[in-house]
């Protein structure tokens, strides 16, 4: 008796046995009625069985005594149901005279066993060399390679995993959910180039909008004549932004840049 594996419901099955005489040659399975296979289903508290989507060869491609046999678990979807274990046993027939009814030839079980398997069959779990699970570029779900370094972000993901938390999250087209591909020290936060501004910012402003307006207010040119005052840029040859100044001998006021 062979313990043919877990399968997927809706798998086709296959396997061969020899029925051998007294002496242990290979002998015909013959007999009247016809003989043939019936697969029993361990149910709890019971069991049940069927004849359904089974087919059998018998003397195989003239090999006399070789019986191939197969079962379609499509054929009948409440039989043969996940989470169940089967048994294949012979019906009816001899061979060299003797019955050989209720012999068990095979078991099999549906998705019963097998703790870790792909919701697609015949899919794989490629894995490397040092045992890390490797990313389906097409996965459903994106799982992470390496937290510190690069995890890989895959572009079919609808959960997305992280590019770059601080210098430049990319936002994946096909994601429904933005995360992080690096996490940055303080030390290149802290060296990262802010450009010269060419207005002053908006609200709500960024961080490095901000910034970038402060280093230009405290160390470019500026420039105050006729009730206005300016900020220009480092060689003072364009001006950046202009606010509108008061004094009514009692209290300067400085309007907002614009």
């Amino acid at each position: 008796m062979t313990y043919l594996g877990d399968y997927h419901a809706g798998c086709t099955i296959f396997d061969i046995f020899t029925t051998v005489d007294l002496s242990g040659r290979p002998s015909p399975w013959t007999g009247t009625p016809s003989p043939c296979l019936v697969v029993y289903r361990t149910d709890p508290g019971g069991s049940s069985c069927t004849t359904a989507g089974i087919t059998v060869a018998r003397n195989c491609n003239g090999m006399t005594g070789v019986n191939a046999w197969s079962v379609n678990t499509e054929i009948d979807k409440a039989f043969y149901a996940c989470g169940r274990n089967y048994q294949v046993l012979t019906s009816n027939g001899c061979v060299d005279s003797i019955c050989v009814s209720n012999y068990v030839i095979g078991r099999f079980s549906l998705a019963a066993t097998a703790a870790l398997r792909p919701a697609v069959p015949g899919r794989c779990l490629a894995m490397t060399a040092v045992g890390q699970a490797e990313i389906n570029p097409c996965s459903a779900v994106f799982s992470v390679v390496k937290m510190i370094e690069r995890p890989i972000t895959d572009p079919c993901s609808t959960i997305f995993s992280v590019v770059k938390m601080i210098e430049r999250p990319i936002v994946d087209s096909c994601s429904t959910i933005f995360s992080v591909q690096r996490v940055v020290d303080p030390d290149t936060i802290l060296d990262k180039a802010i450009a010269q501004p060419t207005a002053v910012f908006t609200w709500p402003a960024t961080l490095r909008g901000i910034i970038g307006w402060l280093g230009a207010v405290a160390s470019n040119k500026i420039i105050q004549a006729g009730g206005q005052q300016g900020v220009c840029t480092r060689d003072g040859t364009t001006l950046i932004s202009r606010a509108q100044t008061t004094d009514d001998g009692t209290s300067a006021t400085r309007d907002a840049f614009l």
